[in-house]
């Protein structure tokens, strides 16, 4: 069994994923170890010092494992909730930088209006006729 001999093992790890280590044995294996309950997410090296932190100051003491995956998971969820924040704030403040930051007068000279076409005595205009209109080649 690894850990229980009276010699020194050396442990490797990445510090991005700490759901699995290897331990190095005296005849340079690489033994393999995983969580003990696999259904528990990845955790980086940084979020479990951090857990273990505040854990540390609310308690003191060893944290349990349970507990250690539980503050994980509550500091992503404060994480994810901050992104989402920042990014509705920067789009916010994108969006309104974009629009004008007053309302623009109305001018009824640029707007289009109906033509009341039972005054006979409004003047009328020369129409274009393209019956004869051929494209060249």
């Amino acid at each position: 069994m690894i850990g229980r001999g009276a010699g020194k093992v050396t442990v490797k790890y990445d510090p991005r994923d700490m759901s699995q280590i290897w331990v190095a044995t005296d005849d340079r294996r690489a033994i393999a170890a995983r969580y003990k309950d696999l259904s528990r997410p990845r955790i980086s090296l940084w979020e479990s010092r951090r857990a273990r932190a505040i854990f540390h100051e609310l308690h003191g003491g060893t944290i349990p494992e349970a507990m250690l995956f539980r503050i994980v998971e509550e500091q992503r969820r404060i994480a994810h909730a901050a992104r989402q924040q920042t990014l509705t704030a920067r789009l916010e403040g994108e969006r309104k930088a974009r629009l004008p930051s007053d309302k623009p007068k109305r001018d009824p000279a640029r707007e289009m209006f109906a033509i009341d076409t039972r005054n006979p005595d409004l003047p009328t205009y020369p129409i274009d006729d393209f019956d004869g209109y051929k494209p060249k080649n």
